[in-house]
């Protein structure tokens, strides 16, 4: 094989991103991931605050691994069996901007329900109980996958399984939920010989440390709109308004719990808040609970 055929040098050559459409935040993470993956960096970190898009932001980030670079097939790590259904869907629903075909028309996506993994899938959606398992070639007791996992008891040992070699999987996706991942599970993620990228809103320095403080993507929560505005972030609280967060996009589906409150409360409220009135006229606060997607407020 030519030196220039190798997926590493592949990665050193992304075309630019279409930044339509994508928050500010996504675009930076994005070309920050690509750019560390260009250094052969072989751990990334995305830290986004809770609604800002860190799943739209990670298909993105494989779909352009998968178009542009070739990559084989990619590993989606969660811990609970609801987390792989949501980021199921969320891959089902992702449309790229240069093509009309949705993600899995395009690419093979298997949301692991046993052992068995298909050569043909170029994305592989699993919770991390389950790969253990795998790699252990034992039966899993499903029930663990109900409930995120937790630090008690001694790291996993996993052992070489020639059914799925260290090079199986290219990239490593990792939704942390629960920071034992990168301890008791620490084995598993070490297995195969890949690049890992971790997403995560409130990472701590083991989480840094894990991933040797390669932050590409730095975006907390005081810094998100809710955050910034005190009447949103008092309306959220309230659970007077939500906004539904659908495939890393805001999407118009009304306002009537908030037209209410305008209506009856504090319409002058809303009038001071030059950010909530902008969203209300835009029609992009609403009080849904979206094909499954969760509410973010």
């Amino acid at each position: 094989m030519k030196e220039s055929d190798t997926l590493r040098n592949r990665l050193k050559s992304f075309p630019k991103l279409n930044e339509q459409g994508f928050r500010r935040c996504q675009i930076t993470a994005i070309n920050n991931l690509e750019k560390s993956f260009g250094e052969n960096r072989l751990r990334a970190l995305i830290q986004m605050a809770t609604g800002a898009g860190k799943t739209y932001t990670a298909i993105t980030a494989i779909y352009r691994l998968l178009k542009f670079c070739s990559a084989k097939r990619i590993l989606f790590l969660v811990d609970t069996k609801n987390l792989g259904k949501q980021a199921m869907d969320e891959f089902t629903a992702y449309k790229p901007s240069d093509d009309n075909r949705t993600f899995v028309e395009l690419y093979p996506v298997q949301l692991l329900k046993s052992s068995y993994i298909s050569e043909s899938t170029n994305v592989c959606i699993s919770t991390i109980q389950r790969m253990y398992s795998i790699l252990r070639g034992e039966e899993l007791d499903e029930s663990l996958e109900e409930s995120p996992i937790f630090d008690a008891g001694l790291p996993k040992e996993v052992v070489y399984n020639a059914k799925y070699p260290i090079e199986f999987f290219d990239f490593i996706i990792i939704d942390e939920r629960h920071r034992s991942i990168y301890n008791i599970w620490k084995q598993v993620l070490d297995y195969f010989d890949a690049f890992q990228i971790g997403l995560t809103a409130t990472p701590d320095k083991r989480t840094f440390g894990y991933f040797n403080e390669n932050i590409v993507s730095e975006y907390t929560g005081a810094r998100s709109p809710v955050m910034r505005c005190p009447l949103l972030w008092t309306l959220s609280h309230a659970r007077l308004l939500c906004v539904v967060h659908f495939s890393g996009h805001c999407r118009t589906l009304g306002c009537y719990v908030l037209s209410t409150f305008v209506d009856t409360c504090a319409r002058s409220s809303v009038m001071c808040c030059p950010l909530l009135w902008t969203l209300v006229h835009a029609r992009l606060l609403c009080a849904v609970h979206f094909c499954g997607h969760r509410c973010f407020c």
